[in-house]
C-alpha cells in the first residue's frame, strides 16, 4: 500500500482499528427505543468543533452507530446517572438500589450476563431520555491498538499484527 512504510514493526508501531456497532442491532434499537433514526443530533460532546466554530451534527442512527458504546458493558456510576431519568418512581428506586452495596450480587449478575447500556435502557420502560443527553450517559466507542510484529522489509504488502 502507499503506507507500507509507515507500517514497519521494527520502528514500533501500532495500528489502530475503530469498530461500529451493528446497524441492524442500532436499528433495532432505535425502534424499541422510539428514536427517529434520521433524528438530528449535536455531536459536541464526541466530536471536536471545526476551526471556524461550527458545531457538528449527525443523525441519531450514526450517533447509535459509530460513536456510543451502547452495547458495551456499564458501570454502577452509569446507573447512578440514569436514576433522575426514571419518570416511575419504583423504576427509579429499583435503579438507584443497583448502586448499593448490598445489591452488589444483582449487579455483579447482570455484568456476568453480558447486560449492555441498551438492555437497562429497554429495561426501564419509564425512562425519558432526551436524544442529546446519551453522549453524557453512554461511553464513546474506543479505538484497538495492536502492535505491528512484522516488517516491510521482511514482508512487502503484509501487516502482522500482535493480539493479546
Amino acid at each position: 500500500t502507499s503506507v507500507e512504510h509507515l507500517v514497519n514493526g521494527a520502528d514500533g508501531k501500532a495500528l489502530s482499528v475503530y469498530a461500529t456497532n451493528d446497524p441492524k442491532a442500532v436499528q433495532s434499537f432505535l425502534e424499541q427505543i422510539g428514536i427517529d433514526p434520521l433524528a438530528i443530533v449535536s455531536a459536541e460532546e464526541i466530536a471536536p468543533q471545526d476551526e471556524d466554530g461550527r458545531v457538528v451534527l449527525t443523525t441519531a442512527e450514526k450517533l447509535f452507530t459509530q460513536y456510543l458504546d451502547i452495547f458495551g458493558k456499564p458501570t454502577r456510576e452509569f446507573l447512578k446517572k440514569l436514576v433522575p431519568y426514571a419518570q416511575d418512581i419504583l423504576e427509579k428506586v429499583r435503579i438507584a438500589e443497583l448502586t448499593l452495596e448490598r445489591k452488589t450480587d444483582d449487579f455483579q449478575d447482570r455484568q456476568a450476563r453480558a447486560q449492555t447500556f441498551a438492555d437497562y435502557f429497554l429495561e426501564f420502560k419509564s425512562l425519558q431520555i432526551p436524544l442529546g443527553k446519551y453522549a453524557e450517559l453512554v461511553p464513546t466507542i474506543k479505538q484497538r491498538v495492536y502492535s505491528i510484529c512484522s516488517s516491510s522489509d521482511y514482508r512487502p504488502g503484509k501487516c502482522q499484527l500482535l493480539v493479546v
